[in-house]
């Protein structure tokens, strides 16, 4: 078996294997492959006739609550083959990656574990949870819901999100809401700020606010006559949400919340 950088060749076949393991839509899967995969930061281990493994690695730079530009790499779509699995083919890559982000100045790479279970695994490769979050359901209750309009505004997005007071947060660059608005229809903007508030026939889903709009979102919810599933930023006693590693020394982040709908 080979490790090394993909091919713009490679992409059907990764398209069809993240597919396969993943089971997202075509419409993601154009989007991310379109948008945000570059095979120079597409790590694959290549058996004779097919690849085995597979790990994306996106820049996205992390920004302090000072204002502080971190660069960083943020790493998704890790997946072995069934058939190859118990090899040990994740931990290469990942250790490959923090390798390929060092040769190209980063001083952090981070990623958001699809479970539990997984953060004992990241932990093997030197990475520590630095963010949480608080996700529960709520039956929504009548309140006040101010006006709100859905027009696309990507400089009032990026205001607002450039105010939020985060210990850590990824840099968003205007391709970025771009992006955002593309993958989420429900994208609300009040006068203080934004909600991104996508709903399905059963439930209507807080991802992502810039102002503490818990109260509106839960009387949107009861208005739909859905319930309400949200995830809010947290801390130590909350859920884990996200893992980083340090690729240099004299760098410490503070416990925060990373929200990465897009990534």
């Amino acid at each position: 078996m080979i490790l090394s950088t993909a091919k713009k060749t490679d992409i059907p076949e990764l398209k069809a294997m993240w597919q396969e393991i993943f089971k997202d839509t075509d419409a993601y899967l154009d989007l991310f492959f379109g948008s945000k995969m570059e095979p120079e930061l597409t790590l694959i281990v290549r058996a004779e006739n097919e690849i085995a493994a597979m790990l994306y690695m996106v820049d996205a730079p992390l920004v302090t609550g000072e204002g502080e530009q971190i660069p960083a790499f943020y790493l998704c779509g890790i997946a072995t083959r069934p058939a190859y699995r118990g090899q040990g083919l994740a931990g290469k890559l990942i250790e490959s990656a923090f390798a390929l982000a060092k040769e190209k100045d980063a001083k952090v790479c981070y990623l958001i574990p699809a479970n539990l279970p997984l953060f004992d695994f990241y932990k093997r490769f030197g990475m520590e949870c630095r963010a949480y979050m608080k996700k529960g359901e709520f039956y929504g209750e009548e309140g006040v819901i101010p006006p709100f309009k859905t027009e696309k505004d990507i400089t009032a997005l990026r205001q607002f999100y450039d105010e939020m007071q985060l210990p850590f947060k990824p840099l968003r660059t205007e391709k970025d809401w771009e992006y955002i608005y593309a993958c989420y229809e429900s994208v609300l903007l009040f006068e203080n700020g934004y909600m991104v508030l996508p709903e399905d026939e059963e439930a209507v889903y807080l991802s992502e606010q810039s102002f503490d709009g818990f109260a509106v979102a839960k009387a949107i919810a009861h208005q739909k006559g859905k319930k309400l599933i949200y995830t809010l930023p947290g801390t130590k006693n909350d859920t884990p949400f996200a893992v980083v590693k340090y690729l240099c020394e004299g760098i410490t982040l503070p416990d925060g919340y990373i929200n990465l709908m897009l990534n």
